[in-house]
């Protein structure tokens, strides 16, 4: 209540602030908004000639505001949330449509891009955020120009570019807990025809969780590097390469989670001695618990990517896209938020991505514009798991039984053609349509297996669960085919490896209308239709049927809006209303393991819906003066699903509400800026953002039957307002900040997880605050 009060206090203050200004202020030209130029169509345009749902911040906003990450990404854009996971990978939602299988190989439901180069998977997205020109947020399906996996939609970063002169400049920040960043970058031309761009940057920290039973103790230390060779080659009118060269390494401590309720595998009968005495964490950012020496983390990303341009007769276009990436983990992780091995988790693995794009377009300027084109990409991905689970309930249910290892090799092959057209057909109308087809071959091999004498899982399986008992090979795969007739070489009732694949295909499209009456002034209605590929789930299990594939998901979208510039480009006005049909949505439950309990799993929810309504002001009432709104609602619904949710509970989850879905998320900023001698200008901003309560699992608002405590909703995530401050000086050369995110040290968590005998939150940042100065070189 308290937060939703600070709420309505600064809404009000900012809409009378705003309905009083109007009629008074001068509008004066030097006042108008800034022209923001994006790529959301794979061709540039003026944001607000774009009739499409796109958030755009340029790379001085992401600098001045401090946007260093996904989550501080999340809290400057209207509908998009991010969670942290128990497993390292982000799960990003826009308008309810996200992902939340968190194993390396989850193809995500908004994807996101490196200069239109595929960031495919959602742990490839973690540290691009650096020397960038902007970043585009599209909301809805993307199908048609981006791809499948982009229902929800897609971000896209932006790098910043290679100068035609010399230029360069650092950057570098102190804040609480020791943390230090330093960035910078060098550019210019080499000769007449090459351009260069070297940037860099690293990221340092002190931990800033401290540890409830260990006094002294820390994690969630920072150690990041990062770095980026832009080349660009003109060698003659009408051709242009492009040289993406990036990589980094993170070397961090991944973040503890927090002990905050039992929900025991096994049912009520075993419980882990530990979570008798072991207190639950309070309701404080900083206070965790993990096993001395973990977590830990050693995580590495390299791309090589290169674009090219070719004009060709007849003002067509010729643009060639490649990228090859490659990524590779190496972490411990520490779920249950508790100082005994109830369960961590040992992870490797590694990802091999090859994607190439050939396009051709004609003259953007045509009264029929159209772009066709075919992409093909290649992902392999390998991940190697060891569950370790000593103190556990499954532990105790199967004595000497303490770990569980399995590998997971999945390969996927996607071909796509498409298509994109324009048409003005009358001076203020045009019509648009696209469609992609799209082929996806998928095949995996999945094995659990033991190689830790004395071998009590693999025995316990060969010897006594299987058909065909006999004495545990080591390291051979001991879950048993469970489907009722032999498959690949393995009878019905033995153990053996998981093998197979499956081949999919689709039709995403996009059709929509645009009436343009007068410049600043546009209305728009999409019809859109998008896919997300169906997978095989990455598990540690006892049975193959817990590895068959889920169907691809699909998302019918309708979704009018309008974008007004007003007030002699003073005020842009931005909004529009938007309608999901989601059928078979891939989401995160559970499964009643016969060995292992109660396990994550996923599952295809037959039909649910989203319906919604967003606003974008950005207002300069006067030259000094910039202000900011933007406010979604958002009622994201499950409509038919009867099953297993992500806490274990077996119900008709009808009615309920998506997770990651906020109804309510606003954003409000204020930015002053005025001279104070000569060249020197003095700045000075705010910026409030608000979330609305959210589910973390479907059916969160029903704590399991046996779960402790019962006066909280255990998954649900509450209501939270941050507020964060900036206040410095300025020139064309150098810049002074004192900044605070979270300066009133809100209290708050962006998911929650059930694991192993516990329920573990992931709480925000507390308060963090510094100084930053740069300079740079014209």
């Amino acid at each position: 209540m308290r937060q939703s009060n600070w709420l309505m206090r600064i809404t009000t203050l900012l809409a009378a602030g705003l309905c009083g200004a109007i009629p008074v202020l001068t509008m004066a030209a030097e006042a108008q908004l800034e022209e923001i130029v994006v790529t959301a169509q794979k061709r540039e345009q003026s944001l607000n000639d774009v009739a499409l749902t796109v958030d755009a911040l340029t790379g001085e906003a992401l600098r001045d505001k401090h946007i260093d990450n996904m989550e501080d990404l999340s809290h400057a854009i209207a509908g998009f949330t991010y969670a942290e996971s128990q497993w390292g990978t982000p799960v990003l939602t826009l308008r309810g449509v996200g992902y939340s299988d968190t194993s390396l190989a989850a193809s995500p439901a908004v994807t996101a891009y490196l200069d239109q180069a595929p960031l495919s998977f959602p742990a490839l997205v973690s540290h691009v955020n650096f020397d960038l020109e902007r970043v585009e947020v599209l909301k809805g399906p993307q199908g048609t120009l981006f791809g499948q996996n982009s229902t929800g939609g897609a971000i896209n970063f932006i790098a910043a570019k290679p100068t035609n002169t010399f230029t360069a400049g650092e950057t570098v920040t102190y804040g609480r807990f020791n943390a230090v960043t330093q960035e910078g970058f060098v550019s210019g031309p080499i000769s007449d025809t090459v351009s260069v761009r070297f940037a860099e940057r690293t990221e340092t920290a002190d931990g800033w969780q401290r540890s409830v039973s260990r006094p002294g103790d820390s994690n969630g230390s920072v150690n990041n590097r990062m770095g980026r060779v832009l080349v660009d080659f003109h060698p003659y009118d009408g051709m242009n390469w492009e040289l993406n060269i990036n990589g980094w390494q993170d070397q961090s401590q991944p973040q503890a989670a927090q002990y905050v309720g039992i929900n025991l595998q096994h049912g009520p009968t075993l419980k882990p001695a530990i979570l008798d005495t072991e207190p639950f964490a309070p309701a404080n950012d900083q206070a965790a618990d993990w096993n001395a020496g973990l977590p830990r983390r050693d995580n590495s990303m390299y791309q090589i990517a290169l674009r090219g341009d070719v004009a060709l007769p007849h003002d067509l276009t010729l643009s060639s896209i490649s990228s090859y990436i490659q990524y590779n983990r190496d972490e411990a992780i520490d779920w249950a938020g508790v100082p005994a091995p109830i369960n961590y988790n040992l992870e490797t693995g590694n990802i091999t991505t090859f994607s190439q794009e050939l396009r051709i377009a004609n003259n953007q300027k045509e009264q029929f514009r159209w772009t066709v084109g075919g992409n093909y990409e290649h992902d392999s991905i390998f991940q190697l798991y060891q569950y370790h689970y000593n103190d556990s309930s499954t532990a105790l249910a199967l004595p000497g039984v303490e770990q569980n290892n399995f590998d997971a090799a999945q390969t996927s092959r996607t071909a796509a053609a498409f298509a994109n057209t324009e048409f003005d057909f009358a001076p203020a109308w045009s019509a648009k349509a696209g469609a992609r087809f799209t082929q996806t071959d998928l095949s995996v091999s999945e094995c659990g297996y033991d190689y830790t004498p004395p071998y009590a899982i693999g025995d316990l399986f060969y010897e006594i669960l299987a058909a065909h008992p006999g004495p545990y090979p080591p390291g051979g795969c001991f879950p048993i085919n469970n489907l009722g007739y032999a498959k690949d070489g393995v009878a019905a009732g033995d153990p053996g490896r998981f093998t197979d694949e499956f081949d999919q295909n689709n039709v995403s499209w996009q059709v929509g209308l645009n009436y343009k009456p007068e410049p600043g002034m546009l209305f728009y209605a999409n019809v859109s239709k998008g896919y997300k590929a169906g997978i095989f789930p990455i598990t540690g299990t006892s049975v193959w049927k817990e590895y068959l594939p889920l169907t691809q998901e699909s998302l019918m979208s309708y979704e009018p809006g309008f974008k007004l510039t007003l007030l002699d480009n003073t005020m842009q006005l931005n909004g529009d209303v938007y309608y999901y049909d989601y059928s078979d949505k891939q989401i995160r439950s559970r499964v009643i393991d016969p060995i292992f309990g109660d396990l994550d799993a996923l599952q295809n929810i037959p039909k649910s819906s989203a319906k919604g309504a967003e606003l974008e002001l950005q207002y300069r009432p006067v030259p000094p003066l910039t202000l900011g709104l933007a406010a979604s609602y958002m009622d994201a619904t499950i409509t038919q699903f009867s099953g297993i949710n992500g806490a274990g509970v077996t119900a008709n989850f009808s009615g309920t509400q998506m997770p990651f879905s906020p109804k309510f998320t606003v954003n409000g900023s204020a930015d002053y800026v005025f001279p104070v001698s000569g060249s020197t200008n003095m700045f000075m901003g705010a910026t409030v953002t608000y979330r609305s309560s959210s589910c973390a699992i479907i059916g969160c608002e029903t704590n399991p039957p046996n779960a402790t405590p019962n006066n909280i909703t255990l998954f649900l995530i509450d209501s939270y307002t941050l507020v964060d401050l900036r206040l410095g000086l300025k020139t064309d050369t150098w810049q002074v900040s004192l900044w605070g995110k979270n300066v009133f040290n809100t209290y708050y968590w962006n998911d929650v997880n059930p694991s192993f005998d516990v329920v573990s939150r992931y709480a925000g940042m507390p308060a963090t605050y510094g100084i930053t100065a740069s300079y740079k070189v014209h």
